[in-house]
């Protein structure tokens, strides 16, 4: 088994005989829609991701960087710093859309009607708004503490990135959106046999009453572009899953959490993780955030025993102007207004076991 810094790395045996994954890259593949931030939840996904693709359990074919809690620019760089970051500059990245459908809101006048919320997501940027990339770093909006390299977004959109790869590999593609959804409904509305070609998509989004922000049922991905979610929440998708912002209150990261992350760091995607907590958890702090929402999907992905409670609920989103924008609406099924659809939804993870199968994957010695 591989070693680094006096610590045994797990073979790839043992990971097989630990975690028993039946995806396979012939037919697992995967497009992640992110609003990455250099290190956080969304780069959690994404090392994953990097991982399993390395590792043969999937085909990561690309990444798409979608405006939410960052613009699209800055988490095109951040992402591209990542991947830099684990030698990984072979998996391609593209740029998404940079504003919700209805375009920006006046963010101002908003906070005058529905109030403050803990977070606005890239809005509290918006003095310094962007769609290029690089001027997003020089503008201090990355979180990447260095440059990249030889590496640089592709040519062509997100949006034809998706269409283009749904068609390439029809009934094999799953979208894993951790970021708005703006990217993808603009897919659908330029392409809507992509939603028939695709096998299914995970959603991490809404809201269903777990109070992590001060508003009951605000959740951000949702909230940034209803229409967009709502557009994509009503498409007809063979499989549709939604990670609920609620399922964090089961996997939070902790000083146990850091600790086990630590025993295990062998290799690159876990020195990412371990070296962004370093400062907090070595100096005796504690986190003030310490949800994980993002890697939630691309782990239920792989191993969806470790998701505990799953419910059937009928979602949307509300798009009206005011108080109420932007807000999880959610119904029993049977009760829902005609046009709503149902969808499994995600509430619970088994903390424990998540943490250790990141941990695992993430100290994996994949020598790209």
């Amino acid at each position: 088994a591989d070693t680094k810094n006096g610590r045994r790395g797990m073979t790839v045996k043992e990971f097989d005989e630990k975690w028993k994954i039946s995806r396979t890259a012939e037919t697992g593949k995967i497009i992640l829609d992110v609003d990455l931030n250099y290190v956080n939840d969304d780069a959690y996904a994404a090392l994953i991701a990097a991982q399993a693709d390395a590792l043969g359990y999937i085909d990561l074919l690309g990444i798409t960087a979608t405006s939410c809690n960052v613009f699209a620019a800055a988490s095109a760089y951040d992402t591209l710093y990542l991947l830099q970051t684990i030698d990984r500059n072979d998996i391609p990245v593209y740029l998404g859309e940079s504003e919700p459908r209805n375009g920006l809101l006046d963010i101002e006048n908003y906070k005058k009607v529905a109030g403050l919320s803990d977070w606005f997501g890239c809005y509290d940027t918006i003095d310094r708004y962007t769609k290029d990339v690089r001027e997003a770093h020089k503008l201090g909006l990355c979180g990447a503490p260095g440059k990249i390299t030889n590496a640089s977004v592709q040519d062509s959109s997100g949006v034809d990135f998706i269409i283009e790869q749904v068609h390439k590999y029809p009934g094999e593609v799953t979208l894993i959106s951790l970021a708005s959804l703006t990217t993808i409904s603009k897919a659908i509305e330029k392409d809507s046999t992509v939603v028939d070609d695709t096998a299914g998509i995970i959603i991490m989004g809404g809201d269903f009453g777990a109070r992590i922000d001060n508003l009951r049922d605000y959740e951000i991905n949702f909230w940034f572009d209803p229409e967009a979610t709502n557009m994509v929440l009503n498409a007809p998708w063979k499989e549709k899953i939604i990670v609920s912002s609620d399922t964090a209150e089961s996997c939070k990261r902790n000083r146990e959490v850091y600790e086990t992350l630590k025993s295990k760091n062998t290799g690159k995607a876990g020195k990412c993780i371990v070296d962004s907590l370093a400062p907090t958890y070595e100096n005796g702090k504690e986190e003030d955030l310490p949800y994980c929402w993002d890697p939630m999907t691309i782990v239920y992905y792989l191993c969806p025993d470790i998701m505990t409670e799953i419910e059937s609920r009928a979602v949307c989103v509300d798009e009206r102007e005011g108080l109420t924008y932007g807000l999880t609406r959610d119904w029993r099924p049977g009760t829902e207004p005609v046009g709503v659809n149902v969808h499994d939804i995600v509430f619970k993870c088994d903390g424990k076991v998540f943490w250790d199968f990141v941990s695992d994957i993430c100290s994996m010695i994949t020598h790209q």
